[in-house]
């Protein structure tokens, strides 16, 4: 994204923490950029932070807009799947993943969605992926299917219904992975997401505000 001669900031975030940690983290490495107005693209997990970050740590109101790319704003019940069940994979994910899945769950998210409400004067926008499970890389599409059967289109992980957030403005043919770059999609008739076309659209989409 250098070609959009715009400062891009990349902060990295505790993998696997809590929304509130990773909210924490993302204030102490935005507080060296005061006095600048902030626009947010988050992907997943991320856009929670980000919105954790906008309604309690934003104290000089500098984020004007939010765009959240396959944020599970209801949750998943891939995360209830990987909290509740007893299987070595599932076990294997509490102990990497923790306490993020908990954090995932529809029951969390609903329960989040109450009590971090949005900001009137932040703009938010959101996208979603969706891909075929056929079309879904081979080792995940156990994932697709269970998530399909509860919650309809998915990207493999999060159901469409739970990235609409603010103004849904694209359901991207992408599925978690493709949405940041990564083509690990299963068939070799796909065609390849065109992962940075869609962050430059994205921006231009924020930046729109500056205007």
């Amino acid at each position: 994204l250098a070609g959009l001669q715009l400062p891009i900031l990349f902060p990295r975030l505790p993998a696997g923490g809590s929304v509130t940690d990773r909210a924490s983290a993302l204030a102490a490495y935005l507080k060296s950029h005061t006095g600048h107005n902030i626009y947010i693209v988050a992907h997943s997990m991320g856009g929670l932070d980000s919105r954790y970050y906008i309604h309690h740590f934003d104290d000089h109101r500098q984020v004007r807009g939010l765009a959240t790319v396959g944020t599970p704003h209801r949750g998943t019940v891939l995360a209830s799947w990987f909290s509740e069940n007893r299987s070595l994979l599932a076990a294997a994910g509490r102990a990497i993943c923790r306490p993020a899945l908990f954090d995932l769950t529809p029951e969390a998210c609903g329960r989040f969605n109450e009590l971090v409400p949005d900001r009137p004067d932040v703009v938010y926008f959101s996208y979603a992926g969706n891909r075929p499970v056929e079309e879904i890389f081979l080792p995940t599409r156990r994932w697709a299917r269970l998530v399909g059967e509860q919650s309809g289109d998915n990207d493999g992980q999060v159901p469409v219904s739970s990235a609409a957030w603010g103004q849904s403005l694209e359901v991207f043919q992408a599925d978690h992975f493709e949405l940041i770059g990564f083509g690990f999609h299963g068939s070799p008739n796909c065609r390849p997401f065109d992962h940075l076309a869609c962050y430059e659209k994205i921006i231009d989409k924020l930046l729109a505000l500056e205007r």
